[in-house]
């Protein structure tokens, strides 16, 4: 497993951060695509991600093939008050919660990185694998963020 992964994840995660600085709430909350989400609700969807992310991926270290359970996150989009969670302590968050599981990542000895579980929806899947789909995540997200961050600001 190449640990510049992990470097990878632990820089990335001042992506959303460093992107909605200067964005007003009208901005952050204007729908420049019909049927998508906005600037904050991809924040948030991303705070989200990321608390669940952590989790799993301690759990895969910490645990013998854990089952790792999939969630709607168009349920909790729509029931978890995106629209008015703060988008610079979401963002924030998600900064922390990689810097602190990336610090966890450093301390594991190599063989951590084949631990597998299996998830719910797509089935088995390695520690190494599933970081690698989470910084993968969170630069998808940002390509739709940053679309959407010119839009609004003409």
């Amino acid at each position: 497993m190449d640990r510049h992964i992990v470097e990878e994840y632990r820089a990335d995660g001042g992506l959303l951060l460093d992107a909605i600085q200067g964005l007003n709430p009208i901005q952050m909350n204007t729908r420049p695509v019909a049927d998508t989400w906005t600037i904050q609700e991809i924040v948030v969807h991303m705070f989200d991600s990321e608390l669940i992310a952590v989790h799993r991926l301690r759990r895969l270290i910490a645990e013998q093939n854990p089952l790792l359970i999939g969630y709607d996150e168009s349920a909790f989009a729509r029931s978890l008050f995106y629209e008015k969670t703060d988008p610079v302590l979401a963002a924030s968050m998600v900064k922390n919660l990689r810097e602190m599981m990336a610090d966890t990542l450093n301390l594991c000895p190599p063989e951590a990185f084949e631990k597998v579980g299996v998830h719910s929806e797509t089935g088995r899947i390695q520690v190494a694998d599933y970081l690698k789909k989470n910084v993968e995540h969170l630069r998808h997200h940002m390509k739709f963020l940053n679309e959407k961050k010119k839009m609004v600001q003409r």
